[in-house]
């Protein structure tokens, strides 16, 4: 199995993604939601797929050259008008992972903005695609990079990919390579503009690093890998890094030796109500190491594995790292890791972690399992209980956390494709978690297996995207059948979806007609509704910015409020900068007929602002 591992790594880290000039995109047909024989309050409701310039509406790519068309959302993130940025990563059919002479494939991100602010309302016919002045970002790949909304509306980008042709053969004799290293850029988008820059660059090369806000908007960095095929240098990325905003002149200021750590790729952190930030012993972890590597580095990666299973806390204030026990069920790899609401008084938060696969050190497991676990952290005390299991085993499954705390299972695998790469089956089915069970949902209609990307819309639903397998194997390799019968679809689908949630069709919906655009720690602020007396919950939800199923920056938070006589709710922000980040949040407000939580169009506030203008509102309330 070790060296199946090993062959499979190889394929993995040497596939180089195709670069193409995409026209800009026509006017695609309305995406319908159907009604179908199902209940949708029950089990709620999928669009049909939808694509840009509708090229893929219909049926997902067949052939190769198909597949190279158009950008899949790998990356996406919500900007504070509403409008959504996604990016491009790599597929495995592009181009051959080995070859002599294969070049320098650089970015080849193909960034988009996709705006479904009036399609979503009735008022367009289709949504807009908008191909950015520098539509594949700057300097090196966007691909493997992390990302994070900042407190300003801006998106930071650090870390990535940048490719460099090798002479190494990987023993055999005149086959030269491409090598995936890690890059120290930092970039940032302004969605006003359309435009990427240059930000101050790291201290350290990072390929799948973990881009964390701490109290206050200063910006965390930890992990990734420098160098990704052969390894020289034995681990990953132990040194962590600070960046001020507020200070950019400063840069990237490395925190010393108490504040490095061995993590997983994308680590799965959470800052939690006390500053201090919580590695679950969750992200994505391939063994022994995710390369080939000097043989001294495969004894060294096995011991870096072995910390991967050790929960930690991370104390910004004194860059210390600490352990908090080891995780009973061992390391999670391509699980999903949410936050569930955090409420007054805002001591404890809970992680929910489902899915994925169990990687105490190699071989771990392949199988996608349907095991949940809840982690509760109060103060520095960590306690993990196993939670209701799945109705599917998933791998590399989407979660995302609803207003109404129900959170969403999406798509993903049925075994881990990076190894049974080509032959694993698709899990289309979603299923919602109330707290007490998973109820199974509605299936989509494509398979979105590696590389997909899930997120809460405006007005509640669900923006689910993305498939870029790598698909390489002894069936596939050498053939033009990338469907593989039951298996999933081999080829990248640039389609979208959009999923309403049961709570969607529970009876009408409350209004939110008016809020005031930003708030400060501690500030009470009135919200003018015609339903203030049903109101039972009102609720924070940060903007989403996601990549490999990670947001690290996700927290729902219900907000304590009271109803006043004059008919509007007064609602306070938590005055805690560790609970309420600076940045930009949906602000929703909830009933319950009886029937369960109803959420309200969501306005767009800005917390650690003192904007008292009309709040964005891009969904038309």
């Amino acid at each position: 199995m070790k060296h199946a591992r090993i062959l499979t790594s190889i394929l993995l880290v040497t596939a180089v993604v195709a670069g193409m000039v995409v026209p800009a995109a026509a006017a695609a047909p309305p995406v319908p939601f159907p009604v179908d024989r199902s209940d949708p309050s029950v089990e709620g409701q999928w669009s049909t797929p939808f694509s840009e310039g509708g090229l893929f509406d219909e049926r997902a790519p067949q052939t190769k050259e198909e597949g190279k068309k158009l950008p899949a959302a790998v990356n996406i993130a919500v900007s504070p008008d509403g409008r959504i940025i996604y990016w491009n990563g790599i597929e495995g059919y592009e181009d051959p992972p080995i070859s002599n002479g294969i070049g320098t494939p650089q970015k080849k991100s193909r960034t988009r903005i996709l705006d479904l602010r009036d399609y979503l309302q009735g008022r367009a016919a289709s949504p807009e695609w908008i191909i950015p002045s520098q539509e594949r970002g700057i300097g090196s790949d966007l691909f493997c990079s992390d990302l994070r909304n900042l407190a300003d509306g801006r998106l930071m980008v650090v870390g990535g990919t940048h490719y460099t042709n090798e002479d190494e053969s990987l023993g055999m004799p005149g086959i030269g390579r491409t090598e995936y290293n890690g890059t120290n850029e930092t970039r940032i988008f302004d969605p006003d503009t359309g435009e990427w820059t240059f930000g101050k660059e790291m201290n350290h090369a990072r390929w799948y690093p973990s881009l964390l806000t701490l109290p206050g908007g200063k910006m965390l960095v930890a992990g990734g890998i420098k160098k990704v095929l052969w390894n020289d240098e034995f681990s990953h990325v132990h040194e962590t890094e600070t960046f001020d905003p507020a200070r950019p002149e400063d840069g990237w200021v490395d925190n010393g030796e108490s504040g490095a750590t061995e993590l997983p790729f994308y680590a799965r952190l959470h800052l939690l109500p006390t500053g201090k930030v919580l590695y679950d012993a969750s992200g994505q972890m391939w063994g022994p190491g995710p390369y080939v590597a000097p043989p001294a580095a495969l004894s060294s990666s096995l011991v870096d594995e072995i910390e991967w299973n050790k929960q930690k806390l991370y104390d910004p204030e004194t860059k210390t790292w600490t352990e908090a026990g080891v995780a009973p069920l061992g390391a999670r790899s391509n699980t999903f890791s949410v936050m569930l609401p955090l409420k007054a008084p805002y001591d404890e938060a809970q992680v929910l972690i489902a899915g994925g696969t169990f990687s105490p050190v190699t071989p771990g497991s392949y199988v996608g399992t349907n095991i949940t676990e809840i982690v509760t952290a109060r103060g520095d005390s960590i306690e993990r209980t196993i939670g209701p299991r799945l109705n599917n085993g998933r791998w590399h499954s989407a979660g995302v956390v609803l207003p109404s705390g129900e959170v969403i299972a999406l798509n993903g695998g049925d075994r881990e494709d990076n190894v049974f790469m080509g032959i694993t089956s698709g899990v289309r089915q979603a299923e919602m978690f109330d707290g007490e069970r998973w109820a199974p949902l509605a299936s989509s209609g494509r398979d979105r297996i590696y590389h997909h990307t899930a997120i809460l819309l405006g007005d509640g639903s669900i923006l689910v995207g993305g498939h870029a397998p790598l698909g390489f194997t002894p069936v596939s390799l050498g053939s033009d059948n990338y469907t593989h019968g039951a298996f999933a679809n081999t080829l990248r689908d640039p389609s979208f979806e959009i999923f309403k949630p049961p709570y969607l069709f529970r009876g009408p919906r409350p209004r939110l007609t008016q809020v005031q655009a930003g708030m400060e720690l501690g500030e009470e602020f009135r919200i003018t509704t015609p339903d203030a007396s049903e109101i039972t919950s009102v609720v924070l939800s940060k903007l989403p910015s996601v990549t490999h199923l990670a947001d690290v920056d996700q927290r729902t938070i219900e907000l304590e409020f009271t109803k006043k006589s004059d008919g509007t709710i007064e609602a306070s922000i938590p005055n805690n900068s560790a609970v309420a980040l600076p940045g930009h949040y949906y602000l929703f407000l909830m009933t319950d007929n009886g029937q369960g939580p109803t959420p309200s169009k969501a306005a767009i506030v800005q917390i650690g602002e003192t904007d008292h203008s009309k709040a964005q509102q891009p969904f038309g309330i």
